[in-house]
This record gives structure tokens, C-alpha cells and sequence, in this order.
């Protein structure tokens, strides 16, 4: 396993090969010995673990975050072993928020909520997952999706931590213009479009 993962991971550094070509290769790893593949992709220090994650990341581009393959409990207990570094890491490669069934509104998901309950820095890892409110690809209003995602940060409530309920406020303000800036911009491209072909 550790000689696999660090063949694949030179091989990606030398650019001999991308990660998206061995995602099935990646999935089995992951699937078989979750542990023993973050361990060896990620190794213990910051370089390691920036070119392992970047792997993982570039895997899940594709179809799904790769660390939502693996189980909950073997994730939190990785991370747990050095949480200064793996948590933040970590919350930029899972999905941080899903469809409720109600209306399809956003909610987070319970990877994303136990993340930030046991992460040191909490604010780090809200940043990663605030990164996701944007999709990449769309159909419909930016706008609106990014404000439908906004609201997941009235749900954090609960927190005790100053510094992140000082960064929630913050962003809410932030966001809050930034979708309004675009409301406008889509307001304004919407018009031209039908000028053009009244």
C-alpha cells in the first residue's frame, strides 16, 4: 500500500501521470485500507500532505470528493492525529453541505457539522467549506444559488468561539453584497439579452 501510494505520488509530481487517470485506483485504495492510504498519500509533514490532498482533490473534480468515500470515523480519527494541519486539509475535500429534502434547500452534511465541532481552528475550516458556496458549474442565477448557500451560516449559531462567530458575521456581510453585486450584474446581462432581440 505505502509503496503504491508513493509510486503514485512521484509519478504525479514528475507529472508521468495526473490523478484523475487513476481515480479507479485511488477508490480501491481508499476503499480497502481508508486509513492506511491517507497515512501513505499524506505522509506527516506539510509537503506530503499538500500533494496527497491535491491528488485526492483533483480525483474528486471528476465525480465525488474522494474523502466522502471514506467512513466517517476512520476521517475524524486521521485527522485527530495531527488536527492543526488535517482539519483544514480535510474540510476542502468533503462536501461540506447536500439537498435537504425539503425544497432541496442546502444543509451540511454530518462530516462537515463533526469537522467543525473538533477542529482547533474553526475558522479554518468554515473558510474551506464557505469556498464551496460557489459551484463551479451552474444552471440558473449565481446569485441565487450562492444566497441559498449563504443561509447554511445561520445554522451555526451554537457556537461558542469568538473568533468564529466574529468570522461567521463577517462573511454573512460579505456575501450578502457580494450576491447583491451580482443580482445586479445578472439583472443587467438579462436586460441587454432581451434588448438585443426585441
Amino acid at each position: 500500500m505505502r509503496e503504491i501510494c508513493h509510486n503514485l505520488k512521484e509519478a504525479v509530481s514528475k507529472s508521468e501521470t495526473y490523478a484523475f487517470y487513476q481515480q479507479e485506483l485511488l477508490q480501491a485504495l481508499l476503499g480497502a485500507q481508508p486509513l492506511a492510504a491517507l497515512e501513505a498519500l499524506c505522509g506527516d509533514n506539510a509537503v506530503d500532505l499538500k500533494l496527497g490532498v491535491g491528488i485526492l482533490d483533483e480525483v474528486g473534480q471528476l465525480r465525488r470528493n474522494a474523502f466522502d468515500a471514506i467512513p466517517e470515523a476512520d476521517l475524524l480519527s486521521w485527522c485527530d492525529r495531527q488536527p492543526e494541519t488535517r482539519y483544514p486539509a480535510v474540510a476542502g475535500g468533503v462536501a461540506a453541505f447536500q439537498p435537504s429534502g425539503d425544497a432541496g434547500r442546502p444543509e451540511w452534511t454530518s462530516t462537515a457539522r463533526k469537522l467543525l465541532d473538533k477542529a482547533p481552528d474553526r475558522v479554518e475550516v468554515l473558510k474551506k467549506f464557505i469556498a464551496q458556496f460557489s459551484p463551479i458549474g451552474w444552471v440558473g442565477s449565481h446569485a441565487a444559488i450562492v444566497g441559498a448557500n449563504a443561509k447554511l451560516l445561520d445554522q451555526l449559531d451554537g457556537y461558542a468561539d469568538p473568533a468564529l462567530v466574529e468570522f461567521i458575521a463577517n462573511e454573512k456581510t460579505r456575501l450578502s453584497k457580494a450576491i447583491h453585486a451580482e443580482k445586479q450584474t445578472e439583472t443587467l446581462i438579462e436586460r441587454e439579452w432581451h434588448e438585443r432581440f426585441e
